[in-house]
């Protein structure tokens, strides 16, 4: 098989892997009343308590205006609230209320996609380093 043959499959590969991976997760948190996005923003806050509104966007990989959306569900559900950054009133912090804490007892991790006996730490680690790989190289292009 010709080098650019086997790179088209393994991008099609990973395109799989990624919606069978969001469907997974979908079909886990959606009994709770989240999105994967809604859920994303809350498992960052859920390790920091409150973060800034841009690196909650970043991390998620999502726009301004989707996080804007989603922080703004969150909000209604009362599980986040915002507030100002002193420093600069530009900035706004988005922070987890205890109904947001407390929901992170009920949801499931993300181990519970995979289970443990399909896929060793070592095989992990390597698909790891592999893919960190891949996307450092995509990165200079």
């Amino acid at each position: 098989m010709a080098e650019e043959d086997t790179l088209t499959e393994t991008f099609d590969l990973l395109k799989k892997v990624r919606k069978r991976v969001s469907d997974l997760h979908r079909s886990l948190i959606q009994k709770y009343g989240l999105s994967l996005s809604q859920y994303c923003i809350l498992k960052q806050l859920w390790d920091v308590d409150e973060k800034a509104f841009k690196d909650l966007a970043e991390c998620c990989h999502i726009s301004r205006s989707t996080a804007t959306g989603v922080v703004d569900t969150l909000e209604e559900k009362a599980l986040v609230s915002r507030k100002t950054n002193p420093e600069d009133r530009r900035s706004i912090f988005v922070k987890l209320t205890d109904k947001g804490k407390s929901i992170r007892q009920v949801t499931p991790s993300q181990d519970a996609i995979v289970p443990k006996h399909k896929m060793q730490g070592e095989e992990i680690r390597t698909l790891n380093n592999l893919l960190a790989k891949l996307f450092k190289s995509l990165e200079s292009v």
